[in-house]
């Protein structure tokens, strides 16, 4: 990966935190109100093209682990950073040419900005609605039949972020669905040229933890 890549990168997340920030200054009591929400789950992504040459498309199953740091209460933003590897695997037609895949895993640095709501909010038990934007920055392509490679997939992809999560105690259960909103295939790559753009996403699950910072994290 050149400098001028990494740089590009850094710059997206860096955006997204500044945005969180930003955020954050609007509402005095963010701040007061804060909590620590540690998480591993798992995923099942898998990406679709354009030029609908794809004749099996299947998604295995990844892991991802990292955290979240929820500033507000009924109303609040929710930044978070994470490492995920998700894996698919395909078959798709080029001419009279039929391409399979193996497994491919894709390693990737996430930075999440949330936005979300309490919708049921007891002692005992609260729900959560919540969305917002998602940056993953490519950090490896490992494909068995070397068809996707780290050279043809793009230095990072947004995505959009919506779920639920329910919390009881100290303990949380999430689950959302991730939209792709930009090409995983670098456009200038011999790849992007067959299947053009190519988006990616798919459905988790988390467990965690919630662990406040304040005393007034209700």
């Amino acid at each position: 990966m050149s400098k001028l890549l990494i740089i590009d990168n850094l710059s997206i997340m860096k955006k997204l935190l500044l945005s969180a920030f930003i955020t954050l200054g609007i509402s005095g009591t963010a701040l007061a109100q804060t909590a620590i929400l540690p998480q591993v789950g798992i995923t099942a992504f898998k990406p679709t093209d354009e030029n609908g040459q794809t004749t099996s498309n299947n998604a295995r199953v990844g892991i991802q682990a990292g955290a979240y740091l929820r500033l507000g209460g009924t109303f609040y933003v929710q930044p978070g950073l994470f490492y995920q590897t998700t894996k698919f695997e395909r078959t798709f037609d080029i001419g009279q040419v039929t391409l399979k895949t193996g497994d491919v895993k894709v390693d990737a640095a996430r930075i999440d900005l949330l936005f979300g709501a309490r919708v049921i909010n007891t002692d005992n038990f609260k729900l959560h609605a919540f969305a917002g934007p998602t940056y993953a920055a490519t950090l490896n392509v490992d494909d068995e039949n070397n068809i996707y490679t780290k050279e043809n997939f793009s230095n990072g992809y947004l995505s959009g972020k919506v779920g639920l999560g329910i919390e009881s105690g100290f303990f949380s259960l999430s689950a959302g669905y991730d939209i792709g909103l930009t090409s995983v295939i670098d456009e200038n790559s011999s790849l992007y040229q067959i299947t053009g753009d190519i988006r990616y996403g798919g459905v988790y699950v988390n467990l965690g933890l919630v662990i406040p910072l304040s005393n007034q994290d209700k």
